[in-house]
C-alpha cells in the first residue's frame, strides 16, 4: 500500500520538475558567449522597458530612470542604478527587466551573432506555491563583449523562454562605432 502510495505521489510531482539539463535555447543563428553579470539595478521600474541598451554605462543609466518615471529611483539605495560601475571600453551595457522567478528555477545566458545580441532569461515549472503578490521587478545589468560584432546598427534582444516552450520577445537597438 505505501508503495503505491509513493508511486501515486511521484506520478503526480514528477512532471512539475525540470530536467537537469533543461534550460535556455540558443536563437538561431547565433552562438553562446561570455558575459558579466553586475549587481541589480532600481526596483520598481515595471512600466519602464524591458531592454535597454548602451555603450556607455552613463548613457544606459539615464535611459533607465527616464523609463522609470520615478526621477528620484536612483536616490533609493547606493549603487541601485550601478553607480558603482565605470566604463569599460570595448562592451555593450544591457539592462532587463523581469519579474522574479518566485519558486520556478531560472537559468540566463547570453548569445551573438555578427547582427545582434541576444539575452536569454529561462523560466522552469513552479515547484511550490507562489507568495510573491506584491513583487517588483528589478534592472539586471549585463555586460557583453563587442568583439565580434560588425560595426553599426545591432539589434539587441530579450528573450523570456519558459520550459512549456513559449517565447516573448522584447527588442531595442544600440549603435556600435
Amino acid at each position: 500500500m505505501r508503495f503505491a502510495l509513493v508511486l501515486c505521489l511521484l506520478a503526480i510531482t514528477a512532471p512539475a520538475c525540470d530536467p537537469p539539463w533543461a534550460g535556455p535555447n540558443l536563437p538561431e543563428g547565433a552562438s553562446w558567449v561570455g558575459y558579466t553579470e553586475v549587481a541589480p539595478g532600481p526596483i520598481g521600474c515595471g512600466t519602464g522597458p524591458a531592454i535597454v541598451a548602451s555603450t556607455s554605462i552613463d548613457d544606459l543609466r539615464q535611459k533607465v530612470v527616464a523609463a522609470c518615471r520615478r526621477p528620484a529611483v536612483c536616490n533609493d539605495t547606493q549603487g541601485s542604478c550601478w553607480q558603482n560601475v565605470q566604463d569599460h571600453p570595448g562592451y555593450v551595457y544591457v539592462a532587463v527587466l523581469v519579474m522574479p522567478g518566485c519558486t520556478a528555477p531560472t537559468k540566463d545566458s547570453v548569445a551573438a551573432s555578427r547582427s545582434a545580441i541576444y539575452v536569454v532569461h529561462w523560466i522552469g515549472h513552479a515547484q511550490g506555491v507562489c507568495n510573491m503578490a506584491l513583487a517588483l521587478p528589478a534592472y539586471r545589468l549585463f555586460l557583453v563583449s563587442r568583439s565580434g560584432l560588425q560595426a553599426g546598427v545591432v539589434k539587441v534582444e530579450l528573450q523570456v523562454q519558459t520550459q512549456g516552450g513559449g517565447t516573448e520577445i522584447a527588442e531595442t537597438e544600440v549603435a556600435l562605432a
